[in-house]
């Protein structure tokens, strides 16, 4: 398994958002965040990153061990049952970004609570019953 460091995280968020990268400002947006994972899992996979905001600034957040809980309880209402890598990035000013790796390209479709996502762009919507 790859970790992710603060040299890695700064390139990225550099990047912007896009199909492979979502930025969430804390994990106060953590369904938001898991519906990216689920579009990430049916398509080429990618980033999704908590402490960024939408113009790619690291601000980080105060990790607590319940957070961290409250992460891999929020990735467990995928189905199938997926394993994303949940990553911790210290920033210089002692906050951290969490930071969940998808690896895409698995056989699908993935659904979080039961509805199925895809990523367009830099956006994540609900997958078509053609698609």
């Amino acid at each position: 398994m790859c970790r992710t460091n603060l040299a890695e995280l700064t390139a990225l968020a550099a990047q912007g958002e896009a199909e492979r990268i979502e930025f969430k400002r804390s994990t106060g947006q953590l369904t938001e965040g898991v519906r990216s994972v689920c579009a990430m899992l049916n398509g080429v996979g990618g980033f999704v990153f908590f402490g960024v905001r939408d113009n790619g600034e690291l601000i980080g957040q105060d990790v607590a061990d319940r957070t961290l809980q409250e992460v891999a309880q929020e990735t467990r209402r995928l189905e199938p049952p997926a394993f994303p890598d949940l990553e911790t990035v210290a920033l210089n000013s002692g906050k951290t970004v969490r930071v969940i790796r998808v690896s895409g390209s698995r056989p699908g479709p993935y659904r979080y609570d039961g509805r199925p996502y895809i990523r367009h762009a830099s956006t994540t919507i609900l997958m078509s019953q053609d698609e």
